[in-house]
């Protein structure tokens, strides 16, 4: 357009900037809105709120503060701009600044919704600020359903401070509130629980995501095996373990805590399967970082040394090898080019 002589207009700047926030550029809206004035253009609500939305995705909160701070007199910031301030500060650890944004929005009698009060919540959480979280979350429910992402980051919370039973009655009250507990919900409970080294309720969260035929993950059993470990349960860990051997991926912790559990039994023989098996997690994950930094001799190197010492190589293993070869050819096919 201006190579054309095009005149730009407040659309044009608003839609790349939209397209620049969408694509976490926050640099390049910052940029933009700053030419707004030499072009002698005038910003307006939605232009600002992309700004502060960009900032929010690229974990700037000092950047979106100071643009919602810095809005006219005559441009009043909406919920929109309270929920992107919110995020940003979220992100970035400040949850002192996030509270106060929500008490400011009190003061402007504007009404908050399950995003404003989600980001709130999720800001205390990464803090282990719980008792705030939890007050957040009695005030949404007074004025909206709470989402499962603000609950989820609310047990999170006390996950983080060691107050599983509140965890846990925190669970139960999105199930009776039919709110669909996830993995991320149930994983965060069983993990308070593990805190707390009560292996009874960690096992019984576990057998209850499985009933609900919800996707599990490596990090559930983790820590309902950690759970089980800390109360030297090792026939629990067993049979946990054999469980996750079905389709799904164990790995190091899962391992290490599984040791743990067997060597307090004094279950020698169980603990020496599974170390053999730790072996080839560990020289695979070796084999794997030679590969990402292409150093090919030393990843064959160490496959070989996995035969040396008895340590049966799996296809992991051997495709990382084959990767790093692979890599290796294209950079030396490259050099020759030039």
């Amino acid at each position: 357009m201006r190579r054309r002589k095009l005149e730009s207009n407040i659309i044009s700047y608003g839609i790349v900037m939209s397209v620049c926030e969408r694509a976490e550029q926050w640099q390049v809206v910052l940029q933009l809105l700053s030419e707004l004035a030499s072009v002698r253009l005038e910003s307006n609500l939605i232009i600002h709120n992309t700004a502060i939305s960009a900032c929010a995705k690229g974990q700037e909160w000092l950047s979106a503060l100071c643009l919602l701070d810095s809005m006219p007199n005559d441009m009043a910031p909406d919920i929109i701009s309270y929920n992107s301030s919110i995020s940003a500060c979220e992100k970035g650890g400040e949850w002192q600044h996030a509270l106060a944004l929500m008490a400011d929005l009190e003061d402007r009698q504007l009404e908050g919704t399950v995003v404003t009060f989600g980001a709130a919540i999720s800001a205390c959480e990464k803090c282990t600020q719980w008792p705030l979280a939890l007050h957040l979350l009695s005030k949404l429910g007074g004025s909206a359903r709470p989402s499962l992402v603000a609950l989820s980051a609310a047990i999170s919370s006390l996950e983080k401070g060691g107050q599983w039973m509140l965890a846990l009655e925190l669970l139960a009250h999105a199930e009776a509130q039919e709110l669909c507990p996830d993995v991320v919900t149930y994983g965060a409970s069983i993990s308070a629980c593990e805190k707390g080294s009560v292996w009874r309720q960690a096992v019984g969260l576990l057998e209850r995501l499985c009933a609900r035929d919800l996707q599990q993950n490596v990090l559930t059993y983790n820590a309902a095996i950690s759970a089980c470990e800390k109360s030297g349960e090792w026939q629990q860990v067993s049979e946990l373990l054999s469980s996750l051997d079905v389709g799904r991926k164990r790995d190091v912790v899962t391992l290490s805590g599984a040791i743990s559990a067997t060597a307090k039994g004094a279950e020698w023989q169980r603990a020496t399967e599974l170390l053999s098996a730790f072996e080839v997690i560990t020289c695979s994950a070796a084999i794997s970082a030679c590969e990402k930094g292409e150093v090919w001799p030393r990843a064959q190197r160490l496959l070989h040394e996995m035969g040396r010492y008895q340590v049966e190589a799996n296809v992991i293993s051997f495709n990382a090898v084959i990767t790093a070869c692979a890599n290796a050819q294209k950079s030396m096919a490259a050099m020759m080019k030039r």
